[in-house]
């Protein structure tokens, strides 16, 4: 089956048709495309499903459970939480569900926004969930996370709202943005009310349809229609700085999507001409704040821009093996550490466990030299007694003496199991 740019596979157990698998991103969905705290998997939305795809093992999982089409996604801090919202029909109720991750199950329907369900947003501690409501709603609700109850509500504004964030350092503020319109909201839980403090654009008048905040809650960063980013005092609630400067380095289409890099000090900007850009955040007073360091292009609208925190694993590059350790002087073919040796017998290591692994040419492991009894720690299984090593670089015999693995032979790898271990001299192979 195919759906907008992706294409589905249903399989028929019993009487249900079930989703195996997906193929593509709608990318319709703003913020729809994120990554997990676990910086594994990713997630975003098909139709009334949310794809949780590992980027190792390739695997899908799907959160099911709307039955309007998604229309936003937020993950908490942890990545326990995830929480989606739908979108319906005018007069009809859309209700936003708040998910368990590990277990991929719902823990709470939350049904009170109408037509659809704008927006989403975790506090730093999990404990509340924030929800915006679409043009025919507009409300503004605050949820316990754990009981799925509403805590308090108001009317966010007169004018469309398309985005709200929480504070990063408290759950007492989150803020809310849209046509004309920039919030920052105080949560009084103890009185279950939660009040508006407008911020102040000076002469500018923008829609705003994306923003992040700094990991110090210090500067507030809007993306607008008009293709320029506002920089607000969250402190002051005052506008502090407009960029890039120059009109003729504004996002075509608006500024979609923007988030913050990981040193605090450069944005990313994403547009609808498919413009992405790295900004540079720089002094709010100084005439170079918000300059725009480099760019490129991609092919349609920009809607999701989500920094991961660690770089990608280059999977061409392979982890270099460990040099080979040096024979030991005087080491012989054949020579053991029999039980109760001296120290220092000739072509012997002393009793006692030593820092680096024998390593054998043929072997898939390596053993450790350890007086008789001690803990051996074989990756092939479980500690066992070892009473020899491998004492140069050769072949590895291993015979199990005892075990699950009793008088069974193996050449060139450890199966599990209590064993002992002698190199063989060369051409006995």
């Amino acid at each position: 089956f195919w759906f907008s740019n992706m294409a589905t596979a249903y399989s028929v157990r019993g009487e249900q048709l079930v989703l195996d698998s997906v193929i593509g991103f709608g990318g319709t969905v703003p913020k729809g495309l994120q990554y997990h705290p676990n910086e594994r998997n990713i997630l975003f939305p098909l139709g009334s499903t949310v794809v949780i795809r590992d980027t190792l093992s390739r695997e899908q999982f799907f959160l099911q459970g709307h039955t309007g089409r998604v229309s936003c996604l937020a993950i908490s801090s942890s990545g326990r939480y995830i929480a989606t919202g739908e979108e319906t029909h005018m007069g009809f109720q859309a209700a936003a569900i708040i998910w368990d991750f590990e277990t991929r199950q719902p823990l709470h329907k939350l049904v009170l926004h109408k037509g659809k369900v704008q927006a989403l947003a975790f506090s730093p501690s999990e404990q509340m969930l924030a929800s915006i409501g679409g043009i025919d709603d507009n409300a503004a609700v605050v949820w316990d996370v754990q009981t799925g109850r509403a805590i308090c509500g108001a009317s966010a504004t007169n004018e469309a709202v398309h985005c709200v964030a929480f504070f990063h350092n408290t759950d007492n503020f989150f803020v809310t943005a849209g046509q004309a319109h920039l919030r920052v909201w105080e949560i009084d839980t103890q009185n279950r009310k939660i009040r508006p403090n407008d911020c102040q654009l000076g002469h500018y008048r923008r829609v705003i349809q994306s923003m992040v905040l700094d990991m110090n809650d210090e500067y507030l960063y809007c993306g607008t229609t008009t293709g320029d980013v506002l920089a607000v005092s969250v402190r002051t609630k005052l506008f502090k700085q407009l960029g890039p400067a120059k009109e003729k380095d504004r996002f075509e289409l608006g500024v979609t999507a923007i988030d913050l890099l990981g040193n605090g000090e450069d944005l990313v900007v994403g547009s609808g001409s498919g413009r992405v850009a790295l900004m540079h955040i720089g002094d709010m007073a100084g005439p170079d704040a918000l300059r725009i360091v480099s760019s490129t292009t991609v092919m349609g609208a920009v809607t999701s821009l989500h920094v991961r925190l660690s770089p990608l694993p280059d999977p061409t590059l392979a982890p270099a093996a460990p040099a080979p350790a040096p024979p030991r002087p005087g080491a012989r073919a054949g020579d053991h550490i029999p039980p109760g040796a001296a120290p220092r017998a000739p072509g012997n290591l002393p009793a006692g466990r030593h820092p680096a692994p024998v390593r054998a040419r043929d072997a898939a492991a390596a053993c450790w030299a350890q007086p008789e009894h001690a803990p051996h720690p074989c990756p092939g299984g479980a500690p066992a007694a070892a009473a020899g090593v491998p004492l140069r670089d050769g072949p590895v015999e291993h015979v199990h003496r005892h075990g699950p693995h009793h008088g069974r032979r193996a050449q060139g790898h450890l199966p599990r199991g209590p064993h002992h271990m002698r190199v063989l001299p060369p051409g006995l192979l």
